[in-house]
């Protein structure tokens, strides 16, 4: 018992080891890949760019653009500017900033909502198959939308 007790009270007295601080992750954000803008076009200021994506091996255009949608989520971007059709670069551009692009370019829209949804919020219970989430909303995931009969489906195609 003695012997317990030394051995607590040397490893009491050790040298106190340097320890490095602790920095927390910055905090990601979840876009859903129905979230992101493809386009042809530069983003408008105010967006940081986070780097370039690439189809890789698909066999039709949807199929390049679900790839590139995917990968620029996975970034978290929310604007993808296409340099080639299974090429692109990526953006996050803050919800005031896309708005105010899009009300610049379209005046005649209705103004957003006062209090538009954070990204960070997802629809539960999960948006049903054919509809993405969008700003905490379940909306149609076909672009541009089904005519009846057809329905959208679970891959953004209308059937």
């Amino acid at each position: 018992m003695l012997s317990i007790v030394g051995l607590i009270l040397v490893a009491g007295c050790a040298e106190p080891q340097k320890m490095e601080p602790v920095t927390p992750a910055a905090p990601t954000l979840q876009i859903n890949p129905a979230m992101v803008r493809v386009t042809k076009s530069e983003p408008p200021p105010g967006c940081k760019e986070l780097g370039s994506v690439t189809a890789g091996m698909v066999f039709s255009y949807d199929g390049a653009l679900a790839s590139l949608r995917q990968k620029t989520a996975e970034l978290g971007g929310d604007w993808l500017t296409l340099d080639m059709p299974t090429v692109g670069r990526v953006f996050f551009c803050p919800p005031d900033v896309v708005n105010a692009y899009d009300a610049a370019r379209n005046p005649n829209a209705p103004p957003p909502p006062a209090a538009a949804a954070p990204y960070s919020i997802l629809c539960e219970p999960d948006c049903s198959p054919g509809f993405a989430c969008v700003r905490g909303q379940c909306v149609e995931a076909c672009n541009p939308k089904c005519v009846l009969p057809a329905r959208c489906g679970a891959d953004r195609i209308c059937h």
